[in-house]
């Protein structure tokens, strides 16, 4: 099968577009097509540099030229109309494509049958030196909702990208993302364990990993994922997270999004904590009751009116001690307005026994497992619990914990 390589251009340095074409010109070998197309540049020295590459007559380069500045998506699906290949592979004009690593890529895509597959990559600066290597896990759907993690080297199909339409003009700097959840929304991509891309941080770059985004970025990205939550007839809360990298700079959107789909109907929580009654800690200068400390956050956020917890109901299961009284347990429960009860372990520690104690008395239809010296910091964890157990591919859902 024949890979196309789809390079947009628009006022390009001649030397940085120069690396790039070599590389993918050497990628491409004598099988493969690149397709460099200017998007109306206006730098002298970019055209020039186009018009040569044009008059060595390669059979496997095309040169297409805008006459006018129409954007990089537009740019992009113009390259796949003129394009051969029954694959697509999307190069940034700054960029460089590690050859080895597109031969594996592609050996990867074959062994799989797959209509898209992805690599790892390297971020290099202006000059080319590393800035940090960018080893991605496999496929995440939970993780492209947050961010573009699989960004380069892409190759799919011409049939995939048809399908979903191509690339939406409008999503400028967030193009990629779109794309993307758009594909994902009717396959799953393959990852290649394999650096196929230097991908180079420049400042006039729009999106850009850990760099600082414009604000139509941001709010392209923020778009790209609404309506993907909407294809998927899931009502959800689309927010960028904001870094400040200094004590006294301003936060900014770095090109991660905090992604929440909204729990769909009725769900009983039952929060087993297994535990010993009267077990103290020194917590901030004072010597708390463990289980007391812990239902009394439970108790806060799930006494507060937050739209995220009106279909969401909470049953405390406390599995005590053998030694321990119950009546003590359920006094606690009812002390701070919670519903749940208690249940008494046997004889002899035996933590995995209680936990499973726990879930056979418990009535909910979920399960959370929690230790008494636990404090929640997110108000919302439960809807976000729920609702990624509601997808279909998600049996299990763990949460990143502190030691204070």
């Amino acid at each position: 099968m024949q890979v196309s390589f789809l390079v947009p251009v628009y006022n390009t340095d001649p030397a940085v577009l120069t690396l790039c074409i070599n590389s993918v010109l050497k990628a491409a070998g004598d099988h493969h097509q690149v397709v460099v197309v200017d998007d109306g540049s206006d730098r002298e020295e970019t055209r020039a540099f186009l018009s040569r590459c044009a008059d060595a007559s390669l059979t496997n380069l095309k040169i297409l030229r805008n006459e006018a500045n129409a954007g990089v998506s537009y740019t992009l699906n113009q390259a796949a109309r003129e394009a051969s290949g029954d694959l697509l592979a999307p190069v940034d004009h700054d960029d460089v494509v590690v050859s080895q690593g597109f031969a594996q890529t592609l050996r990867c895509l074959g062994y799989y049958r797959a209509q898209w597959v992805y690599s790892d990559e390297i971020q290099v600066d202006a000059n080319g030196f590393l800035i940090r290597r960018m080893f991605k896990p496999d496929y995440s759907p939970q993780l492209l909702r947050s961010t573009m993690y699989i960004n380069h080297l892409q190759v799919f199909s011409r049939d995939l990208f048809q399908r979903i339409g191509g690339y939406r003009e409008g999503f400028e700097g967030s193009q990629d993302h779109d794309l993307a959840l758009r594909m994902c929304e009717q396959v799953e991509p393959v990852h290649a364990e394999t650096v196929a891309y230097h991908w180079r941080i420049l400042e006039q770059t729009q999106s850009r990993s850990g760099e600082k985004m414009s604000v139509q970025t941001v709010d392209n990205g923020q778009r790209a994922l609404r309506e993907h939550f909407a294809r998927l007839q899931r009502e959800a809360i689309v927010e960028p997270v904001l870094l400040r990298r200094h004590p006294n700079s301003q936060s900014e959107p770095v090109g991660v999004y905090r992604s929440r789909a909204l729990p769909i109907g009725q769900s009983k929580v039952s929060i087993v904590i297994p535990c010993k009654l009267g077990t103290m800690r020194m917590i901030r200068g004072d010597n708390i009751e463990l289980l007391a400390h812990c239902m009394k956050r439970i108790s806060e956020i799930f006494s507060s009116a937050k739209p995220y917890l009106a279909n969401i109901t909470v049953e405390i299961v406390v599995v005590v001690n053998h030694e321990d009284k119950l009546e003590n347990a359920n006094h606690m429960i009812a002390h701070y307005g919670l519903t749940g009860f208690s249940v008494r372990d046997e004889e002899g520690f035996d933590f995995a026994r209680k936990c499973n104690l726990g879930a056979r008395q418990a009535n909910g239809d979920i399960l959370v497992f929690l230790n008494d010296d636990t404090f929640f910091q997110t108000e919302d964890w439960s809807a976000q619990v729920v609702s990624l157990l509601q997808e279909e591919d998600v049996a299990c859902v763990g949460g990143m914990l502190l030691n204070a």
